[in-house]
């Protein structure tokens, strides 16, 4: 029955500052090179008064636990937290209880590794101590009492020789992590959808490693705290198992609630199918554009007349006959995906399936300078049907003016307007059509550029339009090293007197920089100027 632990042994005295840190037991300082045990507190009351307990044991120490001696004593207090930690009053092993055979009374649940809530085993010394905190593999803290001495805490640290270290850590009831909010779900179960894992809350904080599972077992790669369904969950219910790890404690593991079976994903139209070509008898008529997320692993389409399925009508392409003459053509494209609802997308309807309508394989064009003194020529283009019947008409800002041929040549009050021609295609059972065809610009006059000099060292330039007095805007002369340009005066007309022109014979050149009436031109002349 008697189990008597050595006194304690003389420890090095706690600098203030190691006090002050360790007190909380939140930061341990670091070891020094030469490490030792040091006493963080020495009896029941000073202990509690800096913070450090002792599980009830003070009032419980002269009471015997499995079958120790009462009072302060190492392994009546390491019996008494082992049966306060969950252990029958009754002591696991026959034969002798005193602390230097614990380990070897209970060798099979005896290693190396310390635990929070393990004996640390002085075999040699006889003593036994509650391991409180585990810092590293060389550094804990643990609570003690002693035979014929008193309760204390202190921090053990293994010395570089491996001395100082306990023999060896029993592991009757290691304190493990604890959950105090259960891992939960959130978010719909359904494919692809993603749902979010919350790990839940544990004491004493520390890592949390998350596996999703799938009607009870592990789905592989599935350890974020994120999930999406896919088409082989369908059916399934999922859940999330959060393992919490803490340096020195036993992990703990808990499983969220299972969630409802996972339903079918709902497939989005992310764009409507899209019709092309002309609702006419002789026509066709192709669907394409129609997408889904997530993308479909086939598709089906099908054409309607007037809301009626075409019978064979599901192909991307529909050949418009003399029976759709009259009816509204629509279409549909049906999505699948395993894992996911049907979807359907649907392109409005067509008006009204016409006659045939003639379709342009060349459209119409002016060729020619819209220029008075040039002639235009129409090219009428082409279309697609043989022999129509093809009519012209000339205008002039949108004014027929009444000319049939090919070919015309502006006059004066055609200045400053746009030429376009209009070309009519008909034939019997289509619809005619109409295409018109417009100069690039407005018709306009040649310039003449006339030079002279009137007085010493001036030159003027005057520039003329045919149908157009006075012409207008700006004018550049240049002898090719020096350049200056101005507007033209009410006659048309702009005098040069600048410092460069010099008397004598000499080579310029007049831009005429053009206008709306006038066209853009130049001339170059040698020119006596007077000195």
């Amino acid at each position: 029955m008697r189990a008597p632990c050595p006194r304690p042994r003389a420890f090095r005295p706690l600098v203030a500052a190691l006090l002050a840190v360790v007190a909380s037991l939140l930061v341990l300082p670091a070891a020094p090179a030469s490490a030792d045990t040091t006493i963080l507190c020495r009896g029941f009351a000073d202990c509690q008064a800096k913070g450090y307990g002792n599980a009830g044991y003070s009032g419980s120490y002269t009471q015997m636990w499995w079958r120790m001696y009462a009072g302060h004593n190492c392994t009546n207090y390491a019996a008494y937290r082992i049966v306060k930690a969950g252990m029958s009053t009754t002591r696991p092993w026959d034969g002798s209880g005193n602390a230097s055979n614990w380990g070897v009374a209970l060798a099979g649940q005896t290693d190396q590794t310390p635990m929070v809530g393990a004996i640390a085993w002085w075999r040699d010394r006889g003593h036994v101590q509650v391991v409180e905190r585990v810092v590293n593999k060389d550094w804990i803290v643990v609570s003690e009492d002693h035979w014929g001495g008193d309760f204390d805490w202190a921090v053990v640290r293994r010395n570089s020789d491996g001395s100082n270290w306990p023999d060896g850590f029993i592991h009757l009831r290691d304190a493990g992590v604890v959950n105090l909010a259960r891992p939960s779900v959130a978010g719909t179960p359904q494919v692809g959808v993603p749902l979010t894992a919350d790990p839940g809350t544990w004491t004493p904080a520390g890592r949390t490693d998350v596996q999703w599972l799938r009607n009870g077992r592990a789905i592989v790669g599935a350890t974020g705290l994120s999930f999406t369904p896919r088409p082989y969950d369908l059916g399934t219910r999922l859940a999330v198992r959060v393992v919490a790890h803490r340096y020195g404690y036993v992990d703990a593991i808990r499983t969220s609630v299972w969630t409802p079976a996972v339903v079918p994903g709902t497939m989005q139209v992310t764009q409507a199918p899209v019709v092309s070509g002309f609702p006419k008898v002789t026509g066709t008529l192709t669907v394409t554009g129609a997408t889904f997320d997530p993308e479909p692993s086939g598709t089906a389409t099908q054409w309607f007349a007037d809301g009626q399925p075409i019978t064979g009508a599901t192909a991307a392409t529909l050949s418009l006959g003399a029976d759709l003459l009259g009816k509204r053509i629509s279409v549909t494209t049906t999505a699948t995906r395993a894992g996911y609802t049907t979807q359907t997308a649907s392109a409005p309807a067509t008006e009204p399936v016409g006659p045939d309508r003639i379709r342009a394989t060349a459209l119409p064009r002016i060729t020619g300078t819209p220029v008075l003194g040039e002639t235009l020529r129409l090219d009428p283009g082409a279309v697609n049907v043989a022999t129509p019947g093809v009519r012209v008409q000339w205008q002039r800002n949108g004014v027929v003016f009444g000319n049939d041929s090919l070919y015309y040549s502006p006059t004066v009050t055609d200045l400053g307007k746009r030429i376009s021609a209009t070309v009519t295609y008909s034939k019997p059972g289509y619809d005619p059509v109409t295409w018109t065809a417009t100069t690039r610009h407005a018709v306009q006059s040649r310039p003449g550029i006339r030079f002279g000099s009137p007085s010493s060292r001036r030159v003027y330039v005057r520039v003329v339009a045919e149908g157009v007095t006075p012409v207008r805007g700006s004018v550049t002369l240049t002898d090719g090293q020096h350049a200056r340009t101005l507007t033209l005066d009410p006659r048309g007309q702009a005098f040069f007197s600048a410092w460069w022109i010099t008397g004598g014979r000499h080579r310029y050149t007049a831009v005429y920089n053009g206008s709306w009436l006038v066209q853009a031109g130049q001339r170059s002349i040698w020119l006596d100027v007077r000195r």
